[in-house]
């Protein structure tokens, strides 16, 4: 077996790797079977199968397969097995068939499954057979279409599947058509394809002898994607089957209704199959086709990626940037400094552009009282309100941070940059709830905060965690143009509109330096890794912060096989004592086990004060403590935020305040690759990384040890560790590194010549996704194609609502069909997908596309831009159907109109009615 043998190898790809389909494995076992029995009989009853281990064929490898047959009583226990061509031992088993045998119950009465002689239930293609002219012929499309995802054949089926991780060739995606009712699905499987091409290599094509073609079958298996997708994200893949009768050989062309068996579980979904021919014939039969999410060691094994190290570039801008045409619109400038924000706002009035100024919150003893100040959410909910309520198009926010004027004193590091991050937070939170959706754009101007070749001066610490925050916003609002310019901290601030120039000249968002007059852009590249060997000393003490978890345990270990002889492993809970502990005391390592909460001063003091009494001295300090908070940014509330930002704001900064003068030979931070990617729904988590990135930078800079490694998520271990986080993040091009891989790269790091690197698995094919903005830190990496244009209303507002008070009906079309390309937008629908989902979509709910709480979130921001209406989150995702969403559209259009003609309405009840 190869990649070239059996043909169809290479077109079924898990996460990259093609992967032998469950389907030939299923054959697999039958030719055995079929063989140790003589091949007798028409009928054949396979039980009990279990698919153990994936087959991935990679490259140009060529692998031995066998199958094992055990004689039973009138059956076979079939089991198939693998190994590397040349080696006789370490055979992997992939499917056992615990009986195998010519026979099986009786074919299914025609006659009790469909008495009437009429087929299915209303909504389904009828079983081909009972309607004149319907043998063997693909459903009509417009009958064939129901929730899947509505009208889910050809290549709109195929999308979904590449979210979830599996990346099927032209020989597999040969569903035509798909039409559920309630918990059956019905759909026409077709070798030929839609274009009627034959596709399939099956049985009478490639010379084998089939008696179930493996691409065929596997076809039926797509047929329960309904199921999966209303499922946990993740891979899913098929795990068992109870029984199998098959009753002959499966042609190019069938019929396989899927019906769900037994109530949804978590982490498993079990459908039954019944396959028919074009004459209504049954051929197979499955009882409790069991799907089941793959678990992450399995995910770690397949993943077709490479482990890189990765480093921020920059990049000269040498082309001038063209002056930005003034508009109608009004920007928004929240400054740090009062004076700057009174300079751009002059500034941008002499280009003849509108703006509204407040300053954040940074010292309110500083804060002039004829300027807004915005220090909360109740403040930015106030500003941004007041600008929707005169009516004022918004052209995008300039958020902008001066130089920190207290940097030099240390002791408030870490509350000036909850300061910065509360008010940031706060204002971005309202400004995305309002504009994400819209042409608005966003520019984040920092001074200082991002560390830059040849620069004498250590970046801005406090204005660091914005570096993350803009990534976060790229991540989850990518149909947003966010730019980030990092200021020159060693001048005056710039003129505002050549910075919005600049911004304006790339193609989308990105991040942007300004050094000594020229501008820069930041690019991720991937990089060697540097030679180097751990120096680890067997006389001194060695700190693991967060020393407790997955990676505590896998660090200690290593420091100890390295020649560590005393470990001190903090974290906030240090009982019960894991017994990994006990098992480097008995290996002779001095474990010493504290109980700390590293972002709390009083108690990291405490720690290193004991520590300095009883302990070596410490030569080596590795920060690995952390926590998450997952949610989208407009749900994240500062309480939230700044839970995160702790472990590692506060946490790492105490850590350099003790260790200041301690002569170190490293000082790890375990950042994540988050900071460096960007990651939805993770804003706090980013933005805390960030944090640690700039603070291992600021150590270099004062001739301090110091590196900040972005690690990819680590297999079984970490934030990573948490149920089905690995199958999303594998379903995104991230894979998950093997403890000893990561150590390795570890034993790089300690001799690192950069203060910040990231470690991960990618695999940028699949990294790459479909983007509505480019994104120029990642291009070098994961080239996007040209943008599609962002769908407008097919009608004026204005129009709609005059329409919506006129002729009620017409009005709910014109928002269904907005909605359908907004949907078709989001999800990378194509255009005959949307054409296909149009006559059912009226009843469909938006989740059964796929859509998720973070595209959910993006869609409600469209509206709200668009319509100026505001749906709750719960109504979008599978709350209400699509016409349930256009009609609180059009109710809320006919309010505002009511609203807007009432000049006796007062301004709160208006807002209340709105509301």
């Amino acid at each position: 077996m190869s990649a070239s043998e059996p043909w169809f190898a290479a077109q079924h790809r898990l996460l990259g790797t093609p992967v032998l389909p469950a389907a030939a494995l299923i054959e697999w076992a039958l030719a055995a079977a079929r063989l140790s029995a003589g091949d007798s009989g028409a009928t054949w009853t396979l039980r009990d199968i279990r698919f153990s281990e994936m087959l991935p064929i990679r490259g140009d490898r060529t692998i031995a397969v066998q199958a094992v047959a055990e004689d039973q009583a009138g059956s076979a226990r079939i089991r198939c097995y693998s190994a590397p061509d040349g080696q006789d031992g370490d055979w992997v088993e992939h499917v056992t068939v615990e009986a195998a045998g010519p026979g099986g119950p009786p074919g299914p009465d025609r006659a009790a499954t469909d008495p009437a002689g009429t087929g299915p239930p209303p909504g389904e293609p009828a079983w081909p057979g009972t309607e004149p002219g319907q043998a063997g012929e693909p459903a009509d499309q417009a009958a064939a279409t129901g929730p899947l995802l509505p009208g889910a054949t050809g290549e709109r089926l195929y999308q979904f599947f590449r979210r979830r991780g599996i990346d099927y060739g032209p020989a597999f995606r040969i569903v035509t058509s798909l039409s559920r009712d309630g918990d059956d699905v019905t759909g026409h499987i077709d070798a030929h394809g839609p274009d009627g091409v034959q596709a399939s290599g099956g049985g009478e094509h490639d010379g084998r002898d089939w008696l179930l073609d493996p691409v065929v079958l596997d076809a039926c298996f797509h047929v329960a994607a309904p199921f999966l997708a209303e499922n946990q994200e993740g891979l899913w893949v098929p795990a068992s089957i109870g029984r199998m009768v098959v009753r002959g050989r499966l042609p190019d062309q069938v019929w396989c209704r899927a019906r769900r068996n037994g109530p949804p579980a978590a982490g498993e979904c079990v459908v039954d199959l019944e396959l028919r021919s074009g004459s209504g014939e049954t051929l197979i039969t499955i009882e409790r086709l069991s799907f089941r999410l793959l678990p992450p060691a399995a995910i770690a094994g397949i993943a077709d990626s490479a482990l890189r190290r990765l480093e921020v570039r920059w990049v000269p801008m040498t082309e001038p940037a063209p002056q930005v045409a003034p508009g109608s619109a009004t920007w928004v400038i929240a400054s740090t400094d009062a004076l700057v924000a009174r300079d751009w706002q002059a500034q941008l009035r002499d280009r003849q552009i509108s703006s509204v100024t407040v300053t954040l919150a940074r010292d309110a003893r500083s804060q002039p009282p004829d300027l807004p100040l915005l220090a909360d959410e109740a403040d930015a909910e106030r500003l941004l309100g007041d600008l929707q309520r005169q009516r004022r198009p918004v052209a995008g926010l300039i958020l902008h941070a001066a130089p920190d004027p207290d940097g030099a004193d240390p002791d408030g590091m870490a509350d000036r940059t909850y300061r910065l991050a509360e008010s940031s937070f706060a204002l971005l939170k309202h400004f995305l709830r309002r504009y994400g959706g819209s042409a608005a754009g966003l520019l984040i101007c920092t001074t200082g905060a991002m560390s830059f070749p040849a620069q004498s001066r250590p970046p801005d610490l406090t204005q660091s965690v914005l570096n993350g925050l803009t990534r976060a916003v790229i991540s989850e609002y990518p149909e947003l143009r966010c730019v980030q310019a990092d200021l020159d901290a060693g001048g005056p601030p710039p003129l505002l509109p050549a910075v919005i120039d600049q911004a304006a000249a790339l193609p989308g968002s990105g991040h942007l330096a300004l050094r000594d007059g020229s501008w820069h852009q930041a690019r991720l590249v991937e990089a060697s890794q540097p030679a180097a060997s751990p120096r680890i000393r067997p006389d001194a003490s060695y700190l693991i912060t967060g020393g407790l978890g997955g990676l505590g345990a896998s660090v200690a270990d290593w420091l100890m096989r390295h020649g560590a002889r005393t470990l001190l492993l903090a974290g906030r809970h240090v009982s019960p004592e894991p017994s990994w502990v006990a098992d480097l005391r008995a290996r002779g390592v001095r474990i010493e086990l504290a109980r700390a909460d590293m972002s709390d001063p009083a108690s990291v003091h405490a720690l290193f004060e004991s520590s300095r009494r009883e302990l070596p001295p410490f030569r080596g300090i590795i920060h690995a403590a952390g926590v998450t908070d997952d949610g989208s940014l407009e749900e994240l509330g500062w309480s939230r935020i700044r839970a995160v930002l702790e472990p590692k704001v506060s946490g790492a900064w105490l850590l350099h305040r003790q260790t200041e003068d301690a002569d170190l030979d490293f000082f790890v931070l375990f950042s994540s690759i988050t900071s460096m990617t960007g990651a939805a729904g993770q804003a706090g988590y980013v933005a805390a990384n960030s944090f640690l990135d700039a603070l291992a930078e600021y150590r270099r800079g004062r001739g301090q040890a110091a590196t900040s490694v972005s690690w990819g998520p680590w297999s079984g271990a970490g934030m990573a560790a948490r149920p089905g986080v690995l199958p999303l993040l594998a379903a995104r091009g991230l894979d998950a590194i093997s403890a000893d891989e990561a150590l390795g790269a570890l034993g790089h790091v300690l001799g690192e010549p950069a203060a910040h690197v990231g470690v991960a698995r990618i695999d940028w094919r699949r990294a790459a996704g479909a983007r509505p903005q480019p994104y120029a830190l990642l291009d070098d990496l994961c080239p996007q194609d040209p943008p599609a244009a962002r769908p407008a209303p097919g009608r004026p507002v204005s129009e709609l609502v005059q329409l919506a008070l006129t002729d009620l009906g017409r009005a709910r079309e014109a928002v269904l069909g907005d909605l359908l390309a907004y949907l078709g937008q989001l999800l990378g629908l194509t255009e005959a997908d949307c054409d296909a989902a149009k006559p059912a979509f009226a009843g469909s709910r938006l989740s059964e596309f796929g859509l998720d709480s973070l595209t959910t979130i993006r869609l409600r921001n469209q509206l709200l831009a668009d319509y100026a209406v505001d749906l709750p989150p719960e109504l979008l995702f599978g709350g209400g159907t699509a016409a349930d969403i256009a009609d609180q559209v059009c109710q809320q259009l006919t309010l505002r109109n009511i609203i807007a003609t009432d000049g006796d309405l007062e301004d709160d009840m208006a807002e209340v009615i709105t509301i």
